[in-house]
């Protein structure tokens, strides 16, 4: 019963955002991890992103715009 649990959480959505911070570096954050990842080129954030999206699938990458509206998103299922 407990191994039915774990399987649950298992395959919960996890939603990586990559969004803009001030002017010199991009922050890549996923759900329920409590630090962000910083980076100085938007390529290198979106890459990481990806990469750590395909690694704990099902996961969803999502870019932001600066005022925090949706730019871009891929699926990883």
């Amino acid at each position: 019963m407990a191994t039915r649990g774990i399987g649950a959480l298992i395959d919960i959505e996890k939603t990586i955002l990559v969004r803009s911070r001030a002017k010199h570096w991009w922050e890549v954050a996923m759900t329920g991890v409590e630090k962000p990842h910083r980076f100085v080129d938007r390529r290198l954030a979106v890459s990481y992103a990806k990469m750590w999206a395909a690694a704990n699938r099902p996961s969803t990458v999502r870019v932001m715009t600066p005022d925090d509206q949706l730019e871009r998103e891929w699926n990883f299922l």
